[in-house]
């Protein structure tokens, strides 16, 4: 298991990192947010433990971005220096807040979009 922690093995990535996807799991305060959505769509039964969360790097203005498909427009999380990516300090410590609401859950993935 790759952490947030151990830059020695995330070092190991292709740099720029362009995006990162994190997968996390929901939890009782997202569900109660998205309650009122999905009703008003006609879904399927099944319910979805997961979300996906989408990090990139503006182009436009250097800001790390925050992308989801519950939310209408992007999220604003703070700049980033111009040779910055989205695997730099500034990022990194957005994941770490992020993940750290779980409530100990550690049932996250992340995937990082990288040139190959």
């Amino acid at each position: 298991m790759l952490l947030l922690d151990h830059l020695e093995l995330l070092a190991f990535l292709p740099r720029p990192a362009y995006a990162l996807v994190l997968m996390l799991p929901t939890t009782k305060l997202y569900e109660n947010i998205t309650k009122a959505e999905e009703a008003k769509c006609a879904v399927g039964e099944d319910e979805v433990d997961f979300h996906n969360i989408a990090f990139v790097k503006s182009h436009k203005n250097n800001r790390l971005c925050q992308l989801e498909g519950d939310r209408k427009r992007p999220v604003s999380l703070g700049p980033l220096a111009a040779d910055q990516d989205v695997l730099s300090e500034n990022g990194l410590n957005v994941l770490r807040d992020m993940m750290g609401q779980g409530g100990g859950n550690v049932n996250f993935s992340l995937m990082a979009l990288v040139e190959a």
